[in-house]
Parts: C-alpha cells; sequence; structure tokens
C-alpha cells in the first residue's frame, strides 16, 4: 500500500462523522423528506453504502434512526395503534406487543406509501383517503372479535354511535372469530361503488371488483373482513367522534354465513348493524371499502 493511499485513508478515518454525513447530503439534488431541515434521496444513500463497509455503516445507522424518527411520528400523528385503543378500552389491549414492536412492524418506507397518490379516489394522497388501524390480537384482555367489541362497543358508543347490533347468525358463525397475531390495515374512508349493481349474491362481483381494482392500483387491495371493518369504524369514531361512511351506504366483507350469504355492515346514523346481505340490502346501497393488509 502506497503511502499516499495510507495518508488518504488516515485522513478519512479523522473525519467525524457529522461532517460525512453532510458530505453525502450535497452528493446529489435532495428529494425524499425525512427531517425537517434537511431532504434526502434514499437511493444515494444506497449507493454510498457500496463504497466501503465504514461508509455503509455510516449511511445505515443513520438511514435506520431516520426510519425510525418517521415510523414514530406516523404512530403518533396518523396511525390508531395500540395506544389508542388503550385509551379507550383500558388495559390488555395487544398483549405480547410492544409500542417498539408495533413500530418495527411498519414498512420502512410507511411514510412514502402515505403520501403517494390514491389510485383508488384521484386528487387524495393515501393518507388522506385511508384509515391506518393495528387490528390488535387482545382487547382489555380479550380476543379480540366481534363479540367482544360488541360488549365492549355498547358501554363506550350508546349515547353517540348507537349500539353495536349483530345479526345471530353472524354472532354464532363468526362472533369468536379473532386475530392469530396483530397487524396493520390501511383502509378507504369512503366507499367504493364503480361497477357494483345493486340485489342479492353480488359476492362474488365484488371480489372479482376488488381483484380488478388491485390489478389497475398495482396495490394489494382485497375486500376486508366483518371484524377488519368494525375495527376501522371504531378507529374513527374514537378518533374524530363522526361516522365513517354514509347511513346509505352498507360494505361487504368477505365474511360469509349461512352456507355462503356474504356478512354486510351499514346503517352508521342509528347505530352499527352487522348482518346478512339478503336481510338489509334493499336499505341501502351495496357497495365496499377496499383494504390493504400491510
Amino acid at each position: 500500500m502506497s503511502l499516499k493511499a495510507d495518508c488518504a485513508g488516515q485522513c478519512y478515518f479523522a473525519i467525524p462523522e457529522e461532517l460525512i454525513l453532510q458530505i453525502f447530503f450535497h452528493l446529489n439534488p435532495l428529494q425524499i423528506k425525512l427531517i425537517p431541515s434537511k431532504k434526502l434521496n434514499m437511493t444515494i444513500f444506497l449507493t454510498i453504502s457500496c463504497v466501503s463497509k465504514e461508509w455503509q455503516r455510516i449511511a445505515t445507522q443513520f438511514m435506520n434512526k431516520e426510519i425510525g424518527v418517521m415510523k414514530e411520528a406516523v404512530y403518533q400523528n396518523i396511525a390508531f395503534g395500540s395506544e389508542k385503543w388503550a385509551q379507550c378500552f383500558a388495559q390488555g389491549v395487544a398483549e405480547g406487543d410492544s409500542i417498539k414492536e408495533e413500530l418495527l412492524s411498519l414498512p420502512d418506507n410507511i411514510m412514502g406509501i402515505l403520501k403517494s397518490s390514491c389510485q383508488v379516489f384521484p386528487k387524495e394522497r393515501i393518507m388522506d383517503s385511508h384509515l391506518l388501524v393495528r387490528i390488535p390480537k387482545m382487547i382489555n384482555g380479550k380476543p379480540f372479535n366481534l363479540n367482544t367489541l360488541r360488549e365492549l362497543a355498547n358501554n363506550y358508543f350508546s349515547e353517540n354511535l348507537g349500539s353495536l347490533c349483530i345479526d345471530d347468525s353472524v354472532v354464532h358463525e363468526i362472533g369468536n372469530k379473532s386475530v392469530e397475531k396483530s397487524y396493520w390495515v390501511l383502509m378507504t374512508k369512503k366507499m367504493f361503488t364503480d361497477n357494483i349493481t345493486q340485489g342479492i349474491s353480488k359476492h362474488k362481483t365484488l371480489v372479482t371488483v376488488v381483484a380488478n381494482l388491485a390489478k389497475k392500483t398495482l396495490v394489494p387491495y382485497e375486500l376486508p373482513s366483518t371484524l377488519e371493518v368494525v375495527a376501522c369504524i371504531f378507529a374513527q369514531y374514537i378518533s374524530s367522534k363522526t361516522p365513517l361512511f354514509d347511513s346509505l351506504f352498507f360494505t361487504h366483507c368477505s365474511d360469509t354465513v349461512n352456507e355462503g350469504n356474504p356478512v354486510m355492515v351499514g346503517n352508521f346514523g342509528g347505530g352499527l348493524l352487522i348482518g346478512q346481505e339478503n336481510d338489509w340490502s334493499s336499505n341501502g346501497i351495496i357497495a365496499l371499502a377496499p383494504l390493504w393488509r400491510i
């Protein structure tokens, strides 16, 4: 190794990491907002990481720190996580999940997702057109399911949102259906009605509509489960004291009862109704709220 190379190496390692980061910031026009005073193109940092192990360490350390800052901001200001469930329903929410684990479970690019354009409702961003909600495994020390939510909701929401009324078939067949582990969902705040026809037994049509929507938008949208819809409705009401959807609409769910009859959720003005399509479809407009499990 030449004297020139040795000197160069010694000079490099003598440079404080803060100064090295400032040099990184000037390598390319800045594009992605990470911290209030600076912007950074993450692609540049990935390129920097290939230069040397030391640069890789510095760049990775910085990116991980900034990703953590962004996740924390999303968790506190946008997401409806276990802390907010706990504020409403007391202790026992999401047992086994720590706040750190919840933050880590958010995608590293969650801020980019939320700031991106919504393909379902043009001219809106994902953060404006969707709810980001944590579906916990446990709530108030009990499995997170429709029967548990009905018990809690009739106490919490009865004076304002109305009671949670669930069809007997739904109670018996999927009322105790819970989740194996906690996870995040993004669900639209408005109903999607494009190319959806009225009538009974349109479940297959709606499944096709969602599949086509996912193909068109390149987002893995699915029909939400009944539990996911109800959880998002609760999250919206807890956050803003307003119903999530228009009272004229019934959103279709992926669950079925009575040998294939789809479950619908609706009538949000006088209470939350969960029942079968052939019972209530004549009382409102059949639609759906596309959901993205992240």
